[in-house]
């Protein structure tokens, strides 16, 4: 039963993303922050999954983004308000992760949470779902 109503939840949750980067008129601008950012692979001698997505919508209510971790396996995705300025984003984690800094390019997306010392790359592409 917790599974199904885990799955429902994000079902629900993933639905009101997408549904809000829809019903917003998309205006092209020099730096655009929307866009699916990822790192996560598939290590097929481990068998793990290994990385993080950041899914960065628009609504009229601002900027959002689901995030997902994968060390090993794939971790249960959030939701968060995301603060856009230029090409700089922060958004502040539900966990011990803390707040995460980055900025936004052509390619993708460098940035790290606050705990962490160095900076990952997450390219701008499909996500690793599709």
């Amino acid at each position: 039963m917790k599974t199904i109503t885990r799955s429902a939840l994000l079902s629900l949750i993933l639905a009101f993303v997408v549904l809000s980067a829809f019903s917003t008129q998309r205006k092209p601008f020099k730096n655009q922050v929307t866009g699916i950012y990822s790192n996560m692979i598939y290590v097929e001698e481990a068998g793990d999954v290994v990385g993080m997505e950041i899914f960065v919508v628009a609504s009229s209510g601002g900027y959002h983004a689901v995030v997902q971790i994968a060390e090993g396996a794939p971790e249960e995705p959030f939701v968060v308000n995301v603060e856009v300025k230029g090409s700089d984003i922060e958004f502040v984690a539900p966990s011990i992760l803390g707040k995460y800094k980055g900025r936004v390019s052509a390619k993708g997306l460098a940035g790290k949470f606050e705990n962490e010392e160095s900076v990952s790359f997450l390219k701008r592409r499909n996500s690793y779902w599709q």
